[in-house]
């Protein structure tokens, strides 16, 4: 059970709380009907609060994508793909992320990028295995060009 599902069950068992009390209170004659309407305001307020949560996570998407764009322009941020999906990283790839502590992530274009959530930095990964700085950001603001780029 994960914490929606249990959120869900905590707003339905409350609500059907709440019409026990409610069938208590008028008798014991529609306990039933009390009983499923409010099972049925809990799971409204837990829709409810599931829509606000997911509107402020897509707003908080659109205002800071997960990924920026590619250095191509060619690729948007849906476009991306940690490697580490596709395969554990080994050598030359391994030795980037543990000392960044970041992961390997490549863009639809095929150009691979090196994200450190610890330093708040992208890096394209060369094809030699170097590192080209690419953006920085803040933790509530965007991605920024990296000073060191300019370098």
């Amino acid at each position: 059970m994960n914490l929606f599902s249990a959120f869900a069950w905590l707003c339905i068992l409350t609500g059907a709380g709440f019409g026990v009390w409610a069938a208590y209170r008028r008798g014991w004659a529609e306990p039933a009907w009390h009983i499923l309407r409010g099972a049925g305001v809990g799971l409204a307020y837990f829709f409810a609060a599931m829509l606000l949560i997911f509107t402020a996570l897509a707003l908080g998407e659109r205002y800071r994508p997960s990924f920026p764009p590619c250095r191509n322009r060619k690729c948007s941020g849906v476009g991306y793909r940690y490697l580490y999906l596709d395969s554990p990283a080994t050598g030359h790839e391994a030795e980037l992320q543990d000392s960044t502590g970041g992961l390997l992530a490549r863009c639809g274009c095929g150009t691979t990028y090196l994200i450190s959530r610890r330093e708040r930095r992208m890096w394209e990964v060369l094809p030699d295995g170097t590192l080209r700085a690419y953006l920085r950001y803040r933790p509530f603001g965007r991605c920024q060009p990296d000073p060191a780029d300019a370098a």
